[in-house]
């Protein structure tokens, strides 16, 4: 992940998908930055390989420009286990600046 401003750009060793990104300017001038949900595989031969994976994550840049991962859900979805993986996100979790992680 990258962040601009101005004429200055700053990496950071984050990933992020299209999939599910949003962010929100908090009035303190933090950044939200939603990940997610989404599903997605990972190509390998080891135990479970072919499991379907999930992830929602919600990271916050402060003004000090640091990133602080401050939800983290998901992982394998082990389907013989005959287990799944719900995620909901109301659509202003973001733009409220609140985030409650709830059972669905």
């Amino acid at each position: 992940m990258s962040y601009r401003k101005g004429d200055k750009t700053q990496y950071f060793n984050v990933q992020v998908n299209e999939g599910g990104f949003d962010a929100h300017r908090l009035p303190g001038g933090d950044l939200l930055i939603k990940v997610g949900p989404r599903v997605y595989g990972v190509n390998s031969s080891a135990q479970c390989g072919a499991c379907p994976r999930t992830e929602l994550r919600i990271l916050r840049l402060t003004l000090d420009v640091k990133v602080h991962e401050v939800l983290q859900l998901g992982g394998v979805v082990d389907t013989g286990m005959e287990a799944s993986q719900d995620f909901a996100v109301s659509a202003d979790c973001i733009a409220s600046g609140r985030v409650r992680p709830s059972r669905v």
